[in-house]
């Protein structure tokens, strides 16, 4: 049965893990500014829609299931958000193939929308409609469609949110929502078919998107421990300047910068979790690498707007 739900965040945290109902991703603000969220999803048969504001810019690392692809577009200003280091463009839809990662970031406020399909459905309706299987199921690409195929994907998503959106609660007519759907699927086809590559596709981007993929996971191990730019490029097997260069484009600042962002933000879930009773700030920010208890206070105060010891009395 189809289902609709809206839902509004003042924590990244939690807007984070409604994203968490389709695609596993990791979320990290990069601003100190009140954040507030907003998102709208849509389950149908063969597809989930979603559109979504948010008022904070941030990193999100986005890593696909093994047989979901995911289609998004930005709304309003070109350029606010950055897909694999390219920034969006009017005209273009962002796709990730099943099981592929991708960094996806804003500047500012942001407003986006996205579907989701199976691989294995979209590839049955791209057989069906133009004897050809898509092409944008592998890694992550950019798409310019031709005519007026991204018009009517844009239509069709806002006629389906806003329908939902509108008659909260009410048990729609099966055809109508059949129809909708079968309408949606069409034009996500045409557009993928008949679109040409955009900015993203290109084999030094493939490389790029590679690395930064290997980056995340040499991340992880590093997050309980203050480590060196060296170290990382050693596990990665590659020059520092390959390193920057990338992270740069991708991330908007250097790699060490973005470990300790990660760093602060486990350090900020632990906090979250613990008891003011049986925990202490200084032990949880040793336990994250962080060694000089006064120059952690002030990061963490700089990326969350307040201090370790708020965040640790807070009731949650």
């Amino acid at each position: 049965m189809p289902n609709c739900s809206t839902s509004t965040f003042s924590e990244p945290e939690e807007f984070e893990a409604a994203l968490r109902r389709q695609t596993n991703v990791d979320l990290l603000v990069t601003e100190q500014t009140d954040f507030r969220g907003r998102i709208t999803q849509v389950g149908l048969h063969l597809l989930h829609l979603a559109v979504a504001d948010e008022t904070a810019p941030r990193i999100a690392f986005v890593a696909m299931r093994p047989d979901i692809v995911l289609v998004w577009w930005a709304i309003g200003r070109p350029g606010s958000q950055i897909w694999c280091g390219a920034p969006s463009s009017a005209g273009e839809v962002m796709t990730l193939g099943p099981g592929h990662r991708a960094h996806a970031r804003t500047r500012g406020a942001s407003r986006w929308a996205a579907l989701w399909i199976s691989a294995t459905d979209l590839d049955r309706y791209s057989q069906t409609l133009t004897g050809t299987p898509v092409r944008a199921l592998n890694g992550a690409g950019s798409w310019r469609p031709v005519g007026a195929a991204l018009q009517t994907l844009h239509r069709l998503h806002a006629a389906a949110i806003a329908m939902f959106e509108r008659r909260a609660g009410e048990v729609l007519a099966a055809s109508a929502v059949h129809g909708l759907e079968q309408q949606l699927i069409h034009a996500l086809v045409e557009c993928l078919s008949d679109g040409v590559p955009g900015a993203h596709n290109r084999r030094t981007a493939e490389r790029h998107d590679n690395l930064m993929a290997r980056f995340e996971d040499a991340c992880s191990p590093c997050e309980h421990r203050a480590s060196t730019l060296i170290e990382l490029c050693a596990t990665l097997g590659v020059p520092e300047r390959s390193l920057r260069t990338s992270c740069m484009q991708h991330l908007g600042m250097g790699p060490m910068s973005y470990l300790r962002l990660r760093r602060l933000k486990s350090v900020r879930r632990a906090l979250c979790s613990a008891s003011p009773d049986d925990s202490s700030v200084a032990e949880l920010a040793r336990r994250y690498g962080f060694t000089e208890l006064g120059r952690f206070a002030v990061k963490y105060r700089q990326v969350f707007g307040e201090l370790p010891s708020a965040t640790l009395q807070r009731v949650w």
